[in-house]
């Protein structure tokens, strides 16, 4: 990441809901990246400074019905980390506007 010229990596982990039974070819393929993600996350996680993660375990990967609950939720959870992301913006002395 910071070879592309990046300071600070914040990023960001959504973990929807598991499809218990899946039913659907799309059900299948879904969980099949659920299980490649899941092994990915040690590799990713070591290079960002801060992780966001919203709760967004009650909605499916797909519910687009609930947009704006899932806007809240990475809302919430980016003001939830506004102090460990000040804290990397220090600790990197990153020059910002303010």
């Amino acid at each position: 990441m910071l070879l592309l010229g990046a300071e600070l990596v914040i990023a960001v982990y959504l973990e929807s809901k598991t499809i218990e039974s899946p039913r659907t070819f799309t059900d299948v393929l879904s969980r099949s990246f659920t299980i490649i993600q899941k092994h990915a996350d040690l590799e990713w996680r070591q290079h960002a400074d801060v992780i966001i993660e919203p709760d967004v375990s009650p909605y499916a990967w797909d519910d687009f019905t609930k947009t704006m609950e899932l806007v809240r939720a990475g809302e919430e959870a980016a003001l939830r980390a506004l102090p460990a992301i000040r804290a990397a913006i220090e600790g990197k002395r990153i020059v910002t506007g303010k």
